[in-house]
């Protein structure tokens, strides 16, 4: 860990600067904008990653009740509970080589061997080696509904699922977007680009990101990497990068979530400062509670505060949807409604995009005070006013 900032040096990426449309507007005045509108918000990269959850299960289970069986001539290990069969990866093999105390070399040439003597002797191989270790001792059996054996690791294996990585990155950095971004069900990585408007230095000669990567299979430690560049280019080339220190967490013992948030954002806001209080602040929005039962009246009040018409809010409306079943952090708080905006202005015209962020940031803003204020108002709304500015169709 470190507490000095990076500093920039090198100008050879002054070219991009001077020659390329440039993503000023959009709070990336470093960056290409034709490799900005290739970039992804955190909406999009979370939406890859919940299909891809959609389709993985996990087992808790000792090895008596996955067994290397021979199906269909091919070695592939059987929920007995269940009777499904799963092939494992090249990196499970890894794994269960480890367990079974096999090595490597003699799996790995027998599983891609199209021969049914070979897989059969794979299986009786597997099979002796899993006998030794202990019947009592509970392993997570990673899969995939597609029949895919993802991973068999040890129950202390600290499990960060992507979906937790992405979203506290999406609360460090809030407006980031993720740049030669790589990920799935399995494995994560690539860059967030760290917006110009929520660093301190927003004259810096240098745009800020962070390299990212986590793996729910063993692949990977969590891990961040801090940097500076001058600029990146159409084709998505840096230049002129310098990187800080990188924090690297095994996945190992029991999760504490609340001490990994702290752990990822101080090791950034240390090396690349940004507006804190403006973070803590938003971060704050989450203990900012609705205690109604519909959030309707909260919303129509916000949209008579901010004169906001009724197509748009039915977009806020939609968005806010999205946002409660992705984090119970959104579910009924100011910050769900905060990211409501900011999510539904996406979709809209730069013009709404632009007054929907300044919304977002004006309610991020609110103090308990100004909370209470608004909720106050907004039990005393009448349903008739709700319907009014809310629905269309009144």
């Amino acid at each position: 860990m470190t507490d000095t900032k990076i500093i920039g040096n090198g100008r050879v990426g002054d070219f991009v600067i001077a020659n390329q449309k440039l993503g000023t507007q959009e709070g990336f005045k470093n960056v290409s904008l034709s490799w900005l509108d290739k970039c992804r918000t955190y909406d999009q990269g979370m939406d890859q990653l919940l299909a891809g959850r959609a389709k993985t299960e996990d087992f808790l289970a000792t090895v008596s009740k996955f067994s290397p069986e021979l199906v269909n001539g091919k070695m592939q290990f059987v929920h007995q509970d269940s009777g499904r069969s799963y092939t494992p990866t090249e990196n499970c093999l890894y794994h269960i080589a480890r367990w079974a105390g096999t090595g490597l070399f003699l799996p790995s040439k027998l599983m891609v061997s199209r021969d049914t003597q070979d897989q059969e002797t794979l299986a009786r191989i597997i099979s002796n080696g899993l006998r030794r270790v202990d019947k009592e001792k509970l392993l997570l059996w990673r899969t995939r509904q597609d029949g895919t054996l993802r991973a068999v690791l040890s129950d202390r294996y600290m499990t960060v699922n992507n979906e937790w990585v992405l979203d506290t990155l999406k609360k460090i950095l809030p407006g980031g977007r993720l740049s030669h971004w790589r990920g799935d069900e399995d494995t994560i990585y690539g860059n967030v680009l760290i917006p110009d408007q929520i660093r301190q230095e927003r004259d810096s000669d240098y745009g800020g990101m962070i390299s990212v990567g986590n793996s729910e299979v063993g692949t990977r430690h969590l891990s961040s990497l801090p940097s500076v560049f001058r600029a990146i280019c159409m084709n998505g080339c840096i230049w002129d990068q310098t990187n800080g220190v990188a924090l690297r967490l095994r996945h190992n013992g029991d999760v504490d979530y609340e001490a990994l948030f702290v752990a990822m954002k101080d090791h950034i806001h240390s090396q690349i400062p940004l507006l804190n209080v403006g973070v803590d602040r938003l971060l704050a929005t989450r203990s900012m509670r609705w205690r109604g039962d519909s959030m309707d009246p909260l919303f129509a009040q916000v949209a008579i505060d901010f004169k906001i018409a009724r197509q748009p809010m039915s977009k806020v409306l939609d968005a806010y949807a999205k946002e409660e079943s992705a984090s119970m952090d959104s579910r009924k708080t100011l910050f769900g409604v905060i990211n409501a905006f900011t999510r539904a202005g996406q979709e809209l015209s730069n013009e709404t995009w632009y007054s929907f962020d300044n919304i977002g940031g004006s309610l991020a803003g609110y103090g308990q005070h100004d909370w209470d204020s608004l909720t106050g108002r907004a039990w005393s709304i009448r349903a008739a006013t709700v319907e009014k500015v809310l629905r269309s169709s009144v």
